[in-house]
């Protein structure tokens, strides 16, 4: 939504950067142009010298880029170099995202065509080596430094079609704001660009982020459409969000982190939907082995049943339990209802719950019981005896609950998941 007249931004001056995007196929450059428009950046076909080529100097007047992606992906911005002086540099004449102090690198650039347009003249160009850093992002300019080379984040990854096996790799600029985006912009045009892909099929994505002082992270999900051309584009987004998540927080700066990416696809497209569940009894008592039988329908009208055996344990006695059969969204749902909303206080506690999260293509059976528990940061800890919720529950960063998951399990399914079927089972005591 554009800012009203009243208000401040609406007197700033808004300058678009012109940026040469290479590598990166139609379907993903549509998807996320409206994202670079509104945050000033005018995205243009170029080329690239390569990283290998010889270092030019910069003279005033001469082409300058901000390099925002490189590697099988190139997304740069292009403008003039207003001035040199030793290893210091001026360019732009505008800012480039409005950022501020920031670390992104600076790097040689060619005009090779001038096109002139009566609705918006632009200028194609390549980008060439990088030879700095760009520091300073204000209202009159950008500032650089020769000679520095600032860390950027590593995204590898592999494909894996029908075909075979493909790998990529990109290099993100690190930026409070925008390396996120551009992890999922990046990511998406390297996988999109090597697979020969209509607009169907199944695509299982997971993740894998290494972060400094973490354990690694692992980030699963499975896409499935008859007709979409932007499958991969939701698994690099959901990457992103999860780089996002730990990128900007109130525990810090960003950590030094790198980025897995390991892709599946499988021309055939997979989506169910969860009909119905069924127990084989009404009354159950500890010990019993009960069956539960989870009725899915896929698109297209074929049935199949999935069946689990549930072990009755002796502290359902005397209570009535909720049985659910879900998908992904409605298991979530459903785990946050009884366990909480996740209060993490620090970056660990964030990999944590990311680490934890549910992922589709999976059927998840849940049982729900009443019993007084609590939520601390991101753990859940349900059935604990009153007293210990009364000691316990004085810190603010615990919420006391009133029910918990009592069990749970999952099995993998060809495809998406979605819907929910919820029975319940009255266990007796035991005789």
């Amino acid at each position: 939504m554009s800012a009203p007249a009243s208000s401040p931004d609406s007197f700033r001056p808004r300058r678009t950067a012109q940026g040469t995007i290479v590598g990166m196929p139609p379907v993903v450059r549509e998807h996320f142009e409206p994202w670079l428009r509104e945050a000033g950046f005018e995205p243009i076909a170029g080329g690239s010298s390569g990283a290998d080529a010889k270092p030019l100097p910069l003279v005033p007047g001469g082409a300058i880029a901000a390099v925002l992606v490189r590697g099988d992906v190139d997304i740069a911005a292009t403008g003039t170099v207003t001035s040199v002086e030793g290893d210091k540099v001026l360019a732009f004449g505008h800012p480039f995202f409005g950022a501020g102090a920031i670390s992104i690198p600076m790097a040689n650039a060619t005009i090779l065509n001038t096109m002139v347009s009566s609705m918006r003249s632009f200028k194609m160009s390549a980008t060439g080596p990088i030879i700095g850093e760009v520091v300073q992002d204000r209202l009159t300019a950008i500032a650089g430094v020769l000679g520095r080379k600032p860390a950027m984040l590593p995204v590898d990854g592999t494909m894996i079609t029908p075909k075979g096996k493909q790998r990529f790799h990109v290099d993100v600029a690190r930026d409070l704001q925008l390396t996120p985006r551009f992890v999922a912009v990046g990511s998406a045009a390297a996988m999109v660009g090597r697979v020969e892909a209509g607009d169907r099929g199944t695509v299982r994505v997971q993740g894998r982020i290494e972060a400094k002082g973490l354990a690694p992270i692992t980030v699963r999900n499975v896409y499935s459409a008859e007709r979409d051309g932007s499958l991969f584009v939701y698994g690099a987004i959901d990457v992103a969000r999860a780089v996002s998540l730990l990128w900007d927080t109130p525990f810090g700066p960003p950590p030094q982190m790198r980025v897995q990416i390991d892709a599946e696809y499988d021309p055939d497209p997979a989506e169910e939907w969860i009909e119905a569940v069924y127990l084989d009894r009404s009354l159950a008592r500890p010990g019993d082995a009960m069956e539960v039988a989870v009725q899915v329908r896929r698109v297209g009208g074929q049935v199949t049943v999935e069946r689990f055996r549930v072990a009755v344990p002796h502290t359902w006695a005397n209570q009535e339990i909720d049985i659910v059969a879900a998908g992904v969204e409605a298991a979530e749902t459903v785990a946050m209802q009884v366990a909480g909303e996740p209060r993490p206080t620090g970056l660990r506690d964030i990999g944590k719950w990311l680490s934890e999260r549910r992922a589709d293509g999976r059927i998840y059976l849940l049982a729900v019981r009443r019993g007084s528990g609590l939520k601390a940061g991101v753990e859940a800890h349900p059935f604990l005896p009153p007293s210990a919720v009364v000691l316990l529950g004085g810190d603010p960063n615990r919420e006391q609950r009133g029910a918990g998951l009592a069990w749970e399990e999952a099995r993998t399914r060809p495809g998406i998941v979605s819907g929910l079927a919820r029975t319940s089972i009255r266990v007796e005591s035991a005789k």
